[in-house]
């Protein structure tokens, strides 16, 4: 069947709306059926007489257009069209067009095409009283040939859709314009024009002869025309009194309303509940373990997936909250497009859902094993507070049926190994058969635990996390693989990530840190390519995952590490101890301490009880560019050091920079050398060298190293010497 979409969408509703109906190409009227012929109107209604011939506006009365475009012509009245799907203007019968081109003085404008489209109600027969006869029956009515629908498609045209002979006339002195006037004037409905744009004519006279046929059907016991004329006019007009009421009345009359059969009213919602209500959804063939989909405690909107059948297990997957969430609101506006048949069978092993709600009883749906025509039965059991319990029966869309039978519902699992990466880790670590990496944050800052101690590259984490939440699942092993060589009794690598939470426990008189440990253990090849590999989660759900997500990651600590010697910032700094080292590592006896007071640096000298002196501005700012260079306030664009594990060859220390904080609490401490081999800068922090250009050295730390004994040894005797430590 073909299915037009906006504003042609009219056309679904009112097949559904009539149970029965064929796209058609005119406005012929409604034959009634023979049972029903007794029973019309002594006096039906005439049709209207053909249209007259189509009189062109005259050119004086033209209100000609400015710009380039495609013009309707009507009632005095000069408006452009614009190429949409989805929007339908309307006018009155006596419209022509104008298109405004510069082809059109080439002769070679590609003029458009208009069309009408239609619907007309099922033929009659001497054997069809217009009632509905079962699916099978209702199947065959609605095919379509499929030769028919490819050539629909390829010109976008309803195979059915009349064409309208537009005349063309030029426009005086406008080569550039040309008239198109339909040969005869336009019958109410809706029209396509150009394949890719709609419009009305005279839309309420369209309308108001639907109600017409549709009253006509019902005056003549044809249930199936009636709703289906009614239902068109509510998809034009979904609040039209008249056409609802008919629909409603025909319904009643031939006792398909919800008071006789339990079925529920086209148009109505299947279904009474708040999505945010829902705690628990069971879905699975009747008779059989179902799975089970719980919302999880946590705050985070997640929920819980646990299989029922052949591979029934306590192991919950997790399933993301907007998947869930979208499901409900599914089921929540599923509403019925069609009146349910007198015992319509659900089949022997229908589809059983129940919801559980934190507002209410229990409700139960039953989805019939088959769907025909993209619509299905469905049975609706409520169970209130007590214990009355309401059945009903509705005929709905079957994306309801798609979504829920067969176990589909185990689709919606979530497909990334670790989500749990997304959010606020607090620590995490790599294991290889050879390799161990540990980072754990504090207070928002990274750090490397092991196999070295030393601040971390915030970037570098997080793109490791990112890589990690990126890991994605091809497959659920929901059987436990059973003997299939996984490789997971002896894992070649392990992911462990710890995320602490705050709980606030009943009775407790402040709040406790929970851990939370999640881990994925890499197994061995799930394909000969080696392009998938077996894993477990959290040590219970196997998988097949891909391996190219996990090729992205490094166990290298050099990838981790801060390119900066130290995370302290310089405001927390108060005091900075420098001190010269000789060749033997240890520090000389005239190092400095330079300490802030009242805003101010001064220079508290060498030797204790001395009167501090203060410092020039100069000398302020040779701390401040030390300071920065030795934290992560280095100037941005400056290159970053090579940060390694080991130190560069001909390594010798030079100096020792300690800082202490504003109420003398030691900071942190760095060791400052270089390379005698290489000429290059180095700073040491534990186990961490991070090697610079000489150049990059502040000017008060490289003054330091040149008068350390360890780079510079002391001058012979009598020749000029440096004045230490300045």
């Amino acid at each position: 069947m073909i299915v037009q979409r906006n504003p042609l969408t009219l056309v679904r509703v009112a097949l559904a709306s009539a149970l029965i109906g064929v796209l058609g190409c005119s406005e012929e009227p409604i034959q009634q059926p023979v049972s029903a012929k007794q029973n019309a109107p002594e006096n039906p209604p005439k049709l209207s007489p053909p249209p007259p011939p189509k009189r062109a506006v005259s050119e004086t009365q033209l209100a000609l257009p400015e710009y380039y475009g495609f013009y309707a012509i009507a009632d005095g009245k000069t408006t452009e069209i614009k190429a949409s799907p989805t929007e339908a203007p309307e006018f009155t019968a006596n419209v022509e067009f104008l298109a405004f081109d510069k082809a059109v003085a080439t002769g070679l404008a590609n003029l458009p095409t208009l069309h009408r489209l239609s619907l007309k109600p099922p033929p009659a027969n001497q054997t069809d009283d217009g009632s509905f006869k079962g699916w099978d029956d209702f199947f065959q009515k609605s095919q379509v040939d499929a030769p028919k629908q490819w050539a629909e498609a390829r010109s976008g045209i309803p195979g059915d859709a009349i064409a309208i002979e537009l005349r063309t006339k030029p426009v005086k002195d406008q080569p550039e314009m040309i008239r198109m006037v339909p040969a005869k004037v336009l019958e109410p409905g809706l029209y396509l024009l150009r394949r890719i744009t709609y419009v009305w004519i005279d839309r309420s006279v369209y309308i108001s002869g639907r109600i017409a046929s549709a009253r006509l059907a019902f005056q003549s016991d044809d249930f199936q025309s009636a709703s289906f004329h009614a239902g068109i006019v509510l998809s034009i007009e979904p609040m039209n009194a008249e056409a609802k009421s008919l629909l409603a009345e025909s319904a009643d009359r031939f006792g398909r309303r919800e008071r006789s059969i339990g079925g529920v009213t086209i148009g109505d919602r299947v279904l009474a509940f708040g999505p945010s209500a829902v705690r628990k959804l069971t879905v699975g063939p009747a008779g059989a373990t179902p799975d089970i989909l719980e919302r999880a405690d946590s705050a985070g909107g997640e929920w819980l997936l646990r299989l029922g059948g052949p591979a029934a297990s306590p192991i919950a997957w997790p399933v993301p909250g907007a998947q869930a969430d979208n499901l409900l609101a599914i089921m929540a506006e599923s509403r019925a497009v069609a009146l349910p048949e007198k015992g319509g069978e659900l089949g022997q092993t229908p589809t059983e859902v129940t919801i559980e709600r934190a507002d209410g009883g229990p409700i139960t749906l039953r989805l019939a094993e088959r769907t025909i025509g993209g619509m299905g039965l469905v049975e609706i059991t409520t169970r209130g507070d007590g214990p009355k319990t309401v059945v009903t029966r509705a005929v709905v869309d079957d994306r309801l049926h798609q979504l829920l039978r067969d176990r589909n519902v185990r689709i919606w699992r979530d497909r990334t190994a670790m989500p749990w990466a997304r959010g606020e880790v607090s620590r995490v670590r790599l294991e290889s058969s050879n390799k161990a990496l540990y980072l754990g944050r504090l207070e928002g800052r990274w750090s490397l635990r092991e196999p070295v101690a030393s601040p971390a590259d915030n970037a570098a984490v997080q793109q490791m996390l990112a890589t990690l939440a990126g890991v994605e699942v091809t497959e659920f092993i929901d059987d436990g693989a059973p003997g299939i060589a996984t490789g997971l009794d002896k894992p070649s690598a392990r992911v462990l990530v710890e995320i602490d939470r705050l709980e606030n426990k009943p009775g407790a008189d402040k709040p406790t840190v929970e851990t939370i440990h999640h881990t994925l253990d890499i197994g061995g090849r799930a394909d000969a390519a080696g392009e998938r590999l077996f894993a477990v989660i959290d040590g219970d759900r196997i998988v097949k995952i891909n391996a190219s997500g996990l090729a992205k990651l490094s166990l290298d600590p050099s990838t981790y590490l801060s390119p900066f010697p130290t995370s302290v910032t310089p405001a927390s700094v108060g005091m900075m101890v420098l001190d010269r080292l000789d060749q033997q590592g240890v520090p000389t006896e005239d190092g400095r301490i330079l300490k802030r007071s009242m805003e101010r640096w001064v220079d508290h000298g060498q030797m204790e009880g001395v009167a501090p002196k203060a410092l020039t501005d100069e000398e302020v700012k040779d701390i401040g560019a030390a300071l920065a260079f030795l934290s992560a306030d280095s100037a941005a664009g400056e290159t970053k050091p090579e940060v390694r594990l080991d130190a560069p060859e001909g390594y010798r220390a030079g100096a020792r920079i300690s800082l202490r904080s504003l109420d003398d609490a030691p900071l942190t401490e760095v060791e400052v050398g270089m390379s005698t081999v290489s000429a290059l800068a180095a700073v040491r922090t534990g186990n961490v060298y991070r090697v610079y250009p000489l150049d990059r050295l502040p000017r008060l730390i490289a003054r330091v190293m040149a008068a350390s004994p360890a780079i510079n040894p002391p001058a012979p005797a009598g020749s000029e010497a440096v004045e230490p430590n300045k």
